[in-house]
């Protein structure tokens, strides 16, 4: 585990997957990322990329070829190098593109640089497209807040959006559930999320304010401008997962080509994509 800190904040992060795992306040002396707990789930903050979510039959097209891709794709479960490291500042790089050629054939450089703040912490993805023609990926960030049970979202901005939710093969269905009809609240009950996560897409708000009233405690993620936000747990879990998302799960109208799948990301060559994520206590 790698740590960065400053006067206010200790961040680790875990080179596998360069995965965010702990936002500890030296003021409050609270914890408050999710510190992976196996029995209940085991992740922290994944980041999502290739793909964010599942491909319909876990496979698309390119240039009439098929690729087989898993769930939420690879680089969770890669090594990252240091590429560089300071007291405060942490980026960590993933460039072994060769490794998974046959599965997602383009040459890149992935990126992730983490910032202790005076608010907390700034994680910003960078996915740099080394190859010589155009790319295509979603990504997605994954981050675990500690909360306690009966906690509840308030976004800055009143909503009015549905959700997609998921079938029995779990790509997005046809229909939509209700989220936030004309309100700024969530709330989250233990049965909240027994059928997968509610992927938002339309939101007015940059943000979200997780309240946990158990724990006395709330916590600020930003979206980065990301178009599309996953809200996930466990059933009856004392966490919850703020996911802004460039790219989404294939629905049952997806036709497998990659250039025609909703909320992807094309990135041309020699070009570079950067994606903020903050998470801040409000202490």
């Amino acid at each position: 585990m790698l740590k960065i800190e400053n006067g206010k904040f200790i961040v680790k992060v875990n080179p596998m997957g360069a995965e965010l795992s702990g936002l500890y306040s030296k003021e409050t002396e609270n914890e408050y990322m999710w510190q992976g707990i196996p029995e209940i789930w085991n992740g922290r903050s994944p980041i999502l990329f290739p793909v964010v979510g599942r491909l319909k039959g876990d496979k698309y097209i390119y240039e009439n070829k098929e690729y087989t891709m898993n769930k939420h794709g690879f680089v969770r479960k890669e090594m990252f190098e240091i590429k560089e490291q300071k007291e405060d500042s942490l980026t960590l790089i993933y460039k072994d593109f060769g490794k998974y050629y046959e599965s997602y054939p383009f040459e890149y450089e992935f990126s992730v640089k983490f910032d202790v703040t005076d608010k907390g912490v700034s994680v910003t993805h960078i996915v740099e497209n080394k190859g010589e023609k155009d790319m295509y990926f979603s990504l997605g960030a994954h981050p675990g807040i500690e909360c306690g049970k009966g906690a509840y979202l308030e976004f800055p901005e009143t909503e009015n959006v549905r959700a997609y939710r998921f079938n029995d093969d779990k790509i997005i269905k046809e229909e939509t559930d209700e989220f936030l009809p004309n309100t700024n609240i969530f709330k989250i009950y233990p049965d909240t999320f027994i059928d997968d996560a509610y992927v938002l897409e339309g939101l007015k708000s940059g943000y979200v304010l997780v309240k946990a009233p158990e724990l006395n405690r709330t916590v600020k993620v930003t979206f980065g401008g990301a178009p599309y936000l996953g809200v996930w747990a466990k059933p009856d879990a004392p966490y919850v997962c703020i996911e802004p998302w460039f790219g989404l799960d294939d629905s049952v109208f997806a036709n497998g080509k990659i250039e025609e799948k909703k909320g992807i990301v094309k990135l041309p060559a020699g070009e570079i994509f950067k994606f903020t994520v903050t998470v801040e206590p409000q202490i």
